[in-house]
């Protein structure tokens, strides 16, 4: 049976699309902070292969010439320059490269090292584009084969070992990089000291040796092809100037270091949120999380009128979106944002939102995304069982953008109703006080992203729809002083 369709605008901000590059990079490249960046000094990584350097050297058995290091690394430029034409070119120039160390004792592993050599080179040249290690690990799941995000992660970790990452880069850096331990496998084998991050990643794995060189070079092609992004981080060639960066943050990974009380604050808003995920009763989960969002938003404006006219410490971060209906996924960012005081953009090319605002903001937000997102799976599962028309994509990319408008739709009642309540505390003083953050956040936000354009309207499945708003009702948001009935959710 047919359906009406309904029409939706979608609010996502989106960067303004570009053309190729002249240098061949895809995608186009989003617009840079208006703040001017020193040149970042061209990416060097110096090659870490075994052996004579300069002639033909000899294996342990004295029979065989060892390939020089030049000509080694040579021969793995050539192969990355095989990925242009097709995957059998690629495989045959790794197996004519395999062939030619295969009487070396030692080939396989200096071959281990010129690859991950040849990775590190374009690590640091995209660090320097304004990439992090956790951006780099999200592209990677999203563009190569299943074990791509692995092993992404163990080239980022064996790259950040070169640079000394651990003692020098900013502590939201190395936080990341901690994220992507847990992804790295490999790391919890135990190997001889000094073995190539590529073999460890051969090992825990399983399969042929030259899988894994073919999956670096691959990596490799698809740093080649990342543009550049607005920085948001400090990038490594200006480290050392900045000592002062904080080395242990006080706040969760990945985010500014934050007071005592913040983090308390937080502490409290986790353990609500988790409880919100976890309850099988509809009422409770509600009354979790809209007390999670209350004691946000209270301390929210507390801190700003303890802070009165001090200038506001307006951050940014990125939020990675994960397919399938990545696009539905983060129109729910934007909106848990807009309530929160920060702005969004989302840029579909590589799965991710930026947001701009003050650093316990962007907390709220994540965390309330994340929670509702969980919410939100279910409750669309749960609709799925009701035939198949509503397991299709349709359906679900409806169901979710309906979700996340209603569900800012009952945010915006929320948050309304907190300021309210802290206009009576505070009297008049309060209103420029909130008006004079939010300029600075958007005042922030048009300097990093000048040219940006609305998404465009779009047909949805009317059935999809009106079950992701039906079900953003029953999601928890109500008062905190909302009724303790006990309605279970349907398993």
């Amino acid at each position: 049976m047919a359906h009406p369709k309904k029409k939706h605008k979608n609010k996502v901000a989106k960067p303004s699309p570009h053309r190729r590059t002249s240098d061949g990079r895809t995608g186009g490249t989003p617009p840079r902070s208006a703040d001017p960046e020193p040149a970042a000094p061209e990416a060097t990584v110096e090659p870490a292969v075994s052996g004579p350097s300069g002639g033909h050297g000899t294996d342990l058995t004295g029979t065989h010439q060892q390939i020089p290091d030049t000509e080694l690394l040579t021969s793995a430029r050539a192969v990355l320059a095989a990925v242009g034409s097709t995957r059998r070119a690629l495989s045959a120039a790794i197996a004519e490269l395999a062939a030619r160390v295969q009487n070396e004792p030692t080939g396989h592993r200096r071959l281990d090292v010129v690859f991950a050599d040849l990775v590190a080179v374009d690590l640091v040249r995209v660090w320097e584009d304004g990439w992090q290690p956790l951006d780099v690990a999200h592209v990677a799941k999203r563009n190569l084969k299943a074990r791509g995000g692995q092993l992404a992660a163990a080239m980022i970790l064996d790259e950040a070992e070169r640079a000394s990452a651990a003692r020098r880069a900013p502590a939201a850096w190395n936080d990341q990089l901690t994220a992507l331990a847990d992804l790295d496998s490999s790391t919890r084998l135990t190997l001889p000291p000094g073995t190539p991050a590529l073999s460890r990643f051969a090992m825990e794995l399983g399969g042929r040796t030259e899988d894994t060189w073919m999956d670096a070079v691959e990596f490799a092609w698809l740093l080649r092809g990342l543009p550049k992004l607005p920085l948001l981080l400090p990038v490594p060639s200006r480290w050392d100037t900045l000592a002062h960066l904080p080395r242990r943050p006080e706040g969760a990974a990945g985010q500014a270091p934050r007071g005592a009380e913040g983090v308390r604050m937080l502490e409290k808003v986790r353990a609500l949120l988790a409880k919100a995920e976890s309850t099988e009763f509809a009422a409770e989960a509600e009354t979790f999380t809209a007390k999670a969002q209350d004691l946000m938003t209270r301390h929210s404006i507390d801190a700003a009128m303890v802070d009165g006219g001090a200038a506001t410490d307006v951050h940014s971060r990125r939020v990675h979106v994960d397919d399938p209906y990545g696009e539905m996924k983060a129109q729910l960012v934007s909106v848990i944002a807009e309530v929160n005081r920060a702005r969004a953009i989302w840029d579909p090319r590589f799965g991710m939102v930026v947001l701009v605002g003050e650093p316990l903001d962007l907390d709220l937000v994540e965390l309330l995304y994340t929670s509702l997102l969980i919410q939100a799976t279910r409750a669309m599962t749960e609709a799925g069982s009701n035939g198949p028309d509503h397991r299709s994509p349709a359906f679900r990319r409806a169901f979710l953008l309906a979700y996340a408008n209603r569900i800012g739709e009952r945010l915006a009642q929320a948050g309304s109703h907190a300021v309210d309540e802290a206009i009576q505390e505070y009297g008049a003083a309060l209103v420029p006080v909130l008006a004079g953050r939010a300029a600075a956040v958007d005042e922030t936000f048009d300097r990093m992203f000048p040219n940006t354009s609305r998404g465009r309207s779009r047909q949805v499945d009317a059935q999809g729809w009106h079950a992701g708003r039906s079900a953003a009702d029953k999601a928890a948001l109500g008062r905190p002083d909302a009724g303790t009935g006990r309605k279970k959710l349907k398993s």
